[in-house]
């Protein structure tokens, strides 16, 4: 290969992303064969090819050879801490990228991609590459997505595995399926030897046919196999390698398979080398799929740049469907890291540990802590909520209409539970007055979405004991203390520091009379 031949190798920068899939409730959606990611990545070279890619230059100063490689797409499952991540690194070309993150986003059923960095280390590594024959297929009938799974759940605690598929386009597809034609055949093209002598043969053959009789020709037939010791139908007999040879559709993907397993214990490594095979000879098909020890260039892996050193494999796409195992966003079976789709965007203030700060929820996608700040100022205070003032006097309705507002935000209107996750939006109620609202909240939740609403009261919500300006004025005796604090509660809600006519005349007096008169007016209730 021209790659091995140059001194040096120059490859096109890449970035690396994590992918990660973005979960919505609802019915799972069927996996299907990964097509349109591969699609692209059989035919990304053409831009690179007009500008010199794929060539060996000499530099005439240095008396170098120097290799313009195509573009590297590398993508790794990564096991650490118990959850299998995705990466991905695509080559800075700013249309390949978009084609290729666009195609994940379609395959994976919903992602996100986030710029990550790779960093790895060579400590208790264990390391090996996957080698075969470039010309023969592997089994295109099996599903081996779930036992490549099974490798990773084997894996015990305090260990990782990488698994990194690092694939370039064929620079010359013709050319390459005309060699993969003489080497199912028997021939190595690069012997002009072998080449000569499979010809005679078949020379040879076709004269016994021309010439002899009918049982003398198969008499001849079957000496001359045994004395070659490969038939003249003998391509025939590989099906799977005949497909991958015989369509001019067909595009070819050099490919770099390698595991990277991290473990403290010899035996670990050699057990899993020993499972590693097993799968290998299971889908190996009509190919003889080894696995070999290695020593690898982490910073190429890092990279997501081909080691020429290692073992290559060489697959068309119905091949390359069985080694390339892509998560899928209704995956929630707990292997990969995934997140939930969630409507807003956490402040980051939120996330900070800060003293003073009060703690009361976690991150559905992160786990991690969030909570409110303590505030600077009382205006930073009025910022964080929005406050609703119902006024009304006892039985006006107050208590309904809040309960309406919360239903309304919380979509329980929803027929299915992905609707609700479109829809909804989270409801922080805070009931200070006879425990009406969380009752008669709870009467309309539907029961498959109970298990979203959490009560925290330290009372007993079946017996409240209602705290209210009727106790306050058993406890002063002075109505027009409580009516002057009402009155004031109302005009800072009204952002009104004046005294009108109307609210000073009529509404206040209101509250001194009926509180001494005994009635008294129960009169707001606050939802933020």
């Amino acid at each position: 290969m021209r790659k091995k031949q140059a001194d040096q190798t120059l490859s096109i920068a890449s970035d690396c992303f994590q992918l990660i899939p973005v979960v919505q409730d609802g019915d799972p959606v069927e996996a299907t064969d990964v097509k349109k990611i591969i699609n692209h990545l059989c035919r990304m070279n053409a831009p690179f090819l007009e500008k010199g890619a794929g060539e060996t230059h000499k530099d005439q100063e240095t008396q170098t050879t120097v290799y313009f490689d195509v573009p590297h797409v590398s993508y790794k499952l990564y096991k650490q801490d118990g959850q299998v991540y995705s990466y991905v690194s695509i080559p800075r070309a700013e249309e390949l990228k978009q084609k290729i993150q666009e195609a994940l986003f379609l395959d994976v059923g919903g992602c996100r991609f986030v710029p990550a960095k790779l960093t790895l280390d060579d400590q208790h590594l264990h390391a090996f590459a996957i080698k075969g024959s470039p010309h023969l297929a592997v089994d295109l009938e099996g599903d081996f997505a779930e036992r490549i799974m099974q490798l990773f759940r084997s894996v015990d605690k305090g260990e990782r595995l990488l698994y990194s598929l690092t694939l370039k386009e064929a620079e010359d597809h013709g050319a390459l399926r005309r060699e993969f034609a003489k080497r199912l055949a028997g021939m190595n093209p690069d012997d002009w030897r072998s080449v000569l002598w499979h010809h005679a043969k078949i020379g040879l053959i076709q004269l016994i046919q021309f010439w002899l009789e009918e049982e003398t020709k198969g008499k001849m037939k079957s000496l001359l196999n045994r004395l070659t010791g490969y038939g003249h139908d003998k391509a025939e007999r590989a099906p799977f390698s005949q497909r991958k040879i015989r369509s001019d559709a067909n595009r070819y993907m050099y490919t770099e398979a390698i595991f990277l397993f991290w473990t403290e214990q010899e035996g670990r490594a050699a057990s899993f080398q020993k499972k590693l095979q097993r799968l290998m000879t299971d889908m190996q098909g009509e190919n003889r799929l080894e696995v070999v020890k290695i020593q690898p260039d982490l910073t190429k892996v890092e990279k997501g740049y081909i080691d020429y050193r290692h073992p290559l494999l060489c697959l068309y796409q119905k091949e390359l469907v069985q080694f390339l195992h892509l998560p899928r966003s209704a995956h929630m079976d707990g292997d990969f890291y995934v997140e939930r789709k969630q409507k807003t965007e956490i402040p980051a203030a939120m996330l900070t540990k800060k003293p003073g700060a009060v703690p009361f929820a976690r991150c559905l996608n992160t786990n991690q802590l969030i909570s409110l700040p303590a505030p600077k100022s009382k205006q930073d205070l009025d910022d964080r909520v929005k406050a609703t003032l119902l006024v009304g006097e006892q039985g006006g309705g107050k208590t309904t209409a809040l309960v309406n507002m919360i239903l309304e935000t919380f979509h329980v209107r929803a027929a299915s539970r992905e609707e609700w996750r479109q829809h909804a939006c989270s409801v922080i109620s805070f009931d200070v007055a006879d425990g009406a609202v969380i009752a008669e909240t709870l009467q309309h939740i539907p029961d498959w979405l109970l298990d979203r609403v959490v009560i925290l009261n330290h009372a007993d919500t079946q017996h409240p004991i209602p705290v209210n300006f009727h106790d306050i004025l058993q406890l002063t005796g002075n109505p027009t203390q409580i009516a002057e604090l009402e009155t004031r509660i109302l005009l800072d809600c009204l952002k009104d520091d004046t005294k009108t006519i109307a609210i000073e005349r009529y509404f206040k007096n209101a509250l001194k009379a009926s509180y001494a008169a005994g009635q008294g007016i129960s009169w707001m209730r606050c939802a933020y």
